[in-house]
């Protein structure tokens, strides 16, 4: 899943007023190469230099919100990552190759700057165990920005207190979200269905 076409994908059902990939960041992105002294992989540079916006957006998830982070939010020293404020010290345990562009409570998402490939995978590691272990969550960051846009509005096609069943049953996704939501993961994603749709037991 390429930029382009996940941006397309999502214009077919986004339904609310702000659009959370407007581009514009050509000029931060040179800023931003600059700053690593590196030239970024392919799908990283257009990412950043035509995808997405100047500020944050948080997407609406299964617990902490993912908040993918603006191209005005993009730097090299990243507090509480590879560099505590208090101390004023560099956090050796943050590879240097390690971009982040997201967090969901914390947990970072990142890209890895060494990728050659066409695609770059998207990692997702927890906050405050010890060693950073990341996980593929997404295949590319087409497929990132288009799996973390369908579950957004899909926890927002109903009123919360229909959205979600909880009782004997399990915690499940109602109706028509569901219906919605659970085909198109499997179709887009089925390699990361679970890390995106795991946490409802009628997924």
């Amino acid at each position: 899943m390429n930029l382009n076409d996940a941006l397309q994908e999502i214009r077919t059902f986004w339904a609310e007023p702000a659009f959370p990939f407007r581009g514009g960041g050509r000029q931060r992105l040179a800023g931003i190469e600059t700053e690593f002294e590196r030239t970024f992989p392919l799908e990283l540079r257009d990412y950043i230099a035509t995808i997405i916006s100047p500020s944050p957006f948080s997407f609406t998830a299964v617990g902490n919100p993912i908040d993918v982070y603006g191209y005005d939010d993009l730097s090299k020293r990243l507090e509480g990552y590879n560099y505590n404020p208090l101390t004023r010290e560099e956090l050796e345990e943050w590879s240097p190759e390690w971009f982040l562009i997201g967090d969901e409570g914390a947990d970072p998402i990142i890209v890895e700057l060494g990728g050659t490939g066409v695609s770059s995978p998207v990692l997702q590691a927890m906050h405050g165990e010890g060693d950073w272990n990341f996980e593929i969550i997404a295949s590319s960051l087409g497929q990132f920005i288009l799996l973390t846009a369908a579950r957004h509005h899909a926890l927002h096609m109903l009123p919360f207190d229909q959205l979600i069943i909880d009782n004997e049953n399990g915690f499940n996704l109602a109706g028509s979200a569901a219906e919605w939501l659970f085909p198109r993961v499997k179709r887009w994603a089925p390699e990361f269905y679970d890390s995106w749709v795991g946490a409802f037991d009628n997924a």
